[in-house]
């Protein structure tokens, strides 16, 4: 591989930082389990009891009573989750992608963008969970507190493998299920950190624009992203780097040709949403199109990917080592798996 080509920075932002770790418990404090960042997966179950949980969410800390029987999820990547750690639900939001089979029956609430919060009390739930990426969730959860509806807002943005690692073990605590985590979640984790402590032992590491195409626009994606920390985790070299990142958290960036060529990658990994046939035909115009794609190191060598959305749009979740292992296997193409 060629040497890295020094980074050129775009943008001056700074990192979000992390929530503060909130004081004040009387009652049993929660396990620790490692996780890939030095953390802890329990570290959003601050204490609990027989009966309850003390959690902390994107708003801050709250008791949520263990076993809730009538849960509305209004995010799917969430309910998969929930299906994982031994939750059920009764309703659920639009779309076929990254659904339980368990749950692919349930009546639908709306969009994950457009969800009323008379439809979501019409089920009398004693638990909701939304995702804090969205505004639109945000403000119901709003009402549900007016309301006295428990919920929880969850945000899987920042560390999104961690945050599997974190969510699946919270809810494995809400469903009461002890050994759960440690049964079911806890070997997939390993087995991911045994294959990016391999990926990364390697001498010679790649450089790769990993790329994100909708039907209307192409963006580049920092290692902040899903596909962009599994990319870092695995030893290569993201040519945007986390300062590079909007000031707002947006992990995707508007990146000029000129710098694509700047940079020359030695991969282009290129995740889609939406119509497939669209975004192709939106990357080409975008990228491709231009005369001097040719003279991309990642073109001339066939090493641009268009990489499939069950692993790098979708939360890959419990196929986590599946999603590390199709990216090993293309940036390490002589690597035993």
């Amino acid at each position: 591989m060629k040497p890295i080509i020094k980074k050129l920075a775009l943008w001056a932002a700074a990192i979000p930082l992390l929530l503060s770790c909130l004081s004040g418990c009387s009652t049993q404090t929660a396990s620790q389990s490692p996780d890939s960042s030095g953390g802890s997966y329990s570290s959003l179950v601050l204490a609990e009891t027989d009966t309850t949980v003390t959690v902390r969410d994107a708003e801050g800390e709250k008791v949520l009573n263990k076993f809730p029987q009538r849960v509305v999820c209004l995010y799917n990547s969430i309910l998969d989750l929930w299906y994982l750690s031994g939750g059920e639900a009764v309703a659920r939001v639009a779309g076929d992608g990254e659904l339980p089979p368990a749950a692919a029956s349930l009546p639908e609430v709306g969009s994950m963008s457009s969800v009323g919060l008379e439809q979501v009390v019409a089920f009398e739930p004693d638990l909701v969970l939304l995702t804090a990426t969205l505004e639109g969730q945000r403000e119901i959860a709003g009402g549900l507190k007016e309301n006295n509806i428990p919920y929880l807002l969850c945000d899987l943005r920042e560390d999104p493998f961690g945050s599997f690692g974190r969510y699946s073990y919270l809810f494995s605590r809400v469903n009461g299920l002890d050994g759960h985590y440690q049964e079911n979640i806890a070997p997939v984790i390993q087995r991911c950190l045994e294959l990016t402590e391999k990926t990364k032992a390697l001498v010679s590491q790649p450089t790769v624009a990993v790329l994100f195409s909708a039907p209307k626009y192409v963006r580049a994606e920092t290692e902040l992203s899903q596909t962009g920390q599994m990319v870092h985790m695995l030893g290569a070299e993201n040519i945007l780097a986390p300062d590079e990142a909007p000031s707002d958290g947006s992990v995707r960036v508007d990146l000029s040709f000129e710098v694509l060529l700047a940079r020359d990658p030695d991969y282009i990994l290129v995740a889609t949403m939406g119509d497939e046939e669209k975004c192709r035909e939106t990357f080409e115009q975008t990228l491709s199109a231009n005369p001097a794609w040719a003279e991309l190191s990642a073109v001339r060598e066939n090493r641009m990917f268009y990489l499939p959305k069950e692993y790098f749009l979708n939360k890959p979740n419990q196929r986590y080592y599946e999603a590390f292992s199709y990216l090993a296997g293309l940036l390490y193409p002589d690597l035993q798996l």
